[in-house]
């Protein structure tokens, strides 16, 4: 109660997984240093059983009325028992409220800080750590691999999601992937035998996943090969733009549609085989992944692919994919404000052994864990290309004094 008004559990499934609202009926102030008392019951046996042992959590909550954000609450919840039953209370300390119009209502996630107690001491870190793989290199290490003649492997991969809907699209384009789908997230080499010549257009559709970067990057390629190849992926895939990449294969001679008409995202549609014949123009904001696809997509055409950017984004991107690409062979040229880009096909592509370069985010968590330890430690296999813009964060911690 608050002065004399009731609180009022508007949720009565005693559910500690849902929301719990409680009401106040309109008043024309709340005073300040009062507090609140909301008794529920809880069945404490199930409640233990469903949340792994929660006692006393803390519980924190918004105060929120109908047109106005009023601020913060804090409360805990307290056990109370009698003969009966177990009851536990919430109880709330409000600050001073002016309630003109509508309802006081708490709205309170009683499951999200459970109760516990962390007692750390200070420790000396040392030796070798290698940090998960990067993504972007992953992935184009597992697209390269999939059209290079013979058996690739491919050390610390990531095996992030994007990366696994990576690896269960290459077999359509006719590579084989000799790891166990199932399990080869965690596999330290991944191992690919690429199609080589007999790379073929994708012998079903190609569900994306989430990735944005395997839409991007493989309807390039695959627009290449004569027929049709149609591109989905998620809900969210689903509401990303494709409409440059329509845009840009149609320069190149392909046939590329949207399926949903006045839609600007997938499903796409798209009949090739393109050509490096038209020079490309495109602006290069939306995204440098694109850009990086059509790179890839010139080892397989015959000619120059020319790329003229107008607002090139992303370029560490760019320079990462040109290093991929000489490094199978490909002869690369992209001026220095990466407005003009070219490359030489088609790549007769040899198969490779790589090991996949730390990813920045990833090394950046046991760069600062030494630093405020004092340690020393030596983090393997780190990408010093300069091809991630997250190594960022070393010339950051140098301008600091580290």
């Amino acid at each position: 109660k608050i002065n004399g008004i009731t609180c009022k559990n508007t949720d009565d499934s005693g559910d500690q997984s849902s929301c719990i609202f409680f009401t106040v009926r309109p008043v024309q102030q709340i005073e300040a240093d009062k507090s609140v008392r909301i008794e529920k019951v809880i069945d404490i046996d199930k409640s233990r059983n469903k949340r792994n042992g929660i006692v006393d959590p803390e519980i924190k909550g918004v105060v929120v009325g109908l047109e106005k954000f009023y601020g913060p609450v804090a409360g805990s919840l307290q056990n109370k028992k009698d003969r009966s039953r177990s009851k536990k209370e919430l109880i709330f300390h409000i600050q001073n409220v002016t309630l003109n119009s509508g309802k006081l209502q708490f709205f309170i996630h009683p499951y999200i800080i459970n109760c516990m107690k962390i007692k750390t001491n200070r420790s000396r870190l040392s030796g070798h750590i290698q940090v998960p793989g990067s993504k972007s290199h992953t992935i184009r290490a597992l697209l390269l691999a999939s059209l290079a003649e013979g058996t690739s492997h491919i050390s610390n991969p990531l095996p992030s999601a994007d990366c696994l809907s990576t690896s269960k699209a290459i077999p359509l384009i006719g590579a084989k992937l000799e790891n166990d789908l199932e399990t080869m997230e965690n596999d330290k080499v991944w191992t690919v035998k690429g199609a080589g010549k007999n790379a073929h257009l994708p012998s079903n559709v190609v569900d994306v996943g989430n990735s944005g970067s395997l839409l991007y990057f493989l309807s390039p390629i695959a627009a290449t090969f004569k027929g049709w190849s149609i591109f989905t992926g998620d809900e969210s895939i689903r509401k990303r733009p494709v409409a440059h990449v329509v845009d840009v294969l149609n320069q190149l001679g392909g046939h590329a549609y949207i399926s949903q008409p006045g839609a600007t995202t997938c499903p796409m549609m798209v009949e090739g085989p393109i050509s490096p014949k038209a020079k490309v123009v495109t602006d290069g904001a939306v995204s440098s992944q694109y850009i990086s696809g059509l790179m890839m997509s010139a080892l397989l055409m015959e000619g120059t692919l020319r790329i003229e950017l107008s607002d090139p984004k992303e370029t560490p991107y760019l320079t990462m994919t040109q290093k991929w690409l000489e490094s199978v062979g490909a002869s690369v040229r992209m001026s220095e404000d990466f407005k003009s880009i070219e490359v030489d096909g088609p790549v007769d592509i040899k198969a490779f052994d790589t090991t996949i370069p730390s990813d920045w985010e990833a090394v950046a968590f046991p760069l600062i864990a030494a630093l405020i330890t004092d340690s020393e430690i030596t983090i393997d296999d780190v990408d010093s290309s300069g091809t991630q813009g997250d190594d960022a964060i070393v010339h950051v911690l140098k301008s600091i004094g580290a």
